[in-house]
């Protein structure tokens, strides 16, 4: 799986799925919904929910894909304040249905639009904030990889930057 992939280049963890029945829809977490304490001395943690449906591809070879609904990436400090949110719940509230992001450390609840933002990003972000990969090299091979294939199958555009 390759959002377990990106995981393991920053923690310990298991990603679980609630359904792969086509007809359910389903949730996506990173040890069972609890933040995730990341590698690197900044102790930062990472929550991960992403909500999804596995839909018809229409590619005979590999007939379904699962579709992203909604997600909550939340980075927050070692202490467990909120550093930034980026959101994506346009079922929840269809009055902001746009993907976008909080400022939580500055205690900004403001909707600040994002475009598609995916796991990985957040890594990105991360980083930037002290995570530290356990192994570089991995993390690129992984972060170049999925990029790749999530644009073979994006809907609605990417939105990582050009440098990893």
């Amino acid at each position: 799986m390759p959002i377990q992939a990106a995981l393991s280049c920053f923690a310990n963890g298991k990603v679980t799925a609630s359904s792969t029945d086509p007809s359910v829809p389903g949730q996506l977490v990173f040890n069972g919904g609890r933040p995730t304490k990341l590698n690197g001395p900044s102790r930062l943690r990472l929550g991960c929910t992403i909500e999804y449906a596995i839909v018809d591809s229409g590619q005979p070879a590999k007939p379904w894909k699962v579709h992203t609904t909604g997600y909550i990436f939340r980075l927050l400090k070692s202490n467990g304040s909120g550093l930034v949110d980026f959101h994506w719940h346009p079922t929840a509230t269809p009055e902001v249905s746009f993907p976008h992001l909080h400022a939580r450390e500055y205690g900004c609840k403001r909707h600040y639009p994002t475009g598609r933002v995916m796991v990985e990003d957040v890594f990105v972000l991360a980083i930037e904030c002290g995570a530290i990969p356990g192994d570089r090299a991995k993390w690129q091979r992984v972060l170049k990889a999925n990029r790749e294939n999530f644009a073979l199958g994006a809907t609605w555009g990417t939105s990582h930057p050009s440098r990893p």
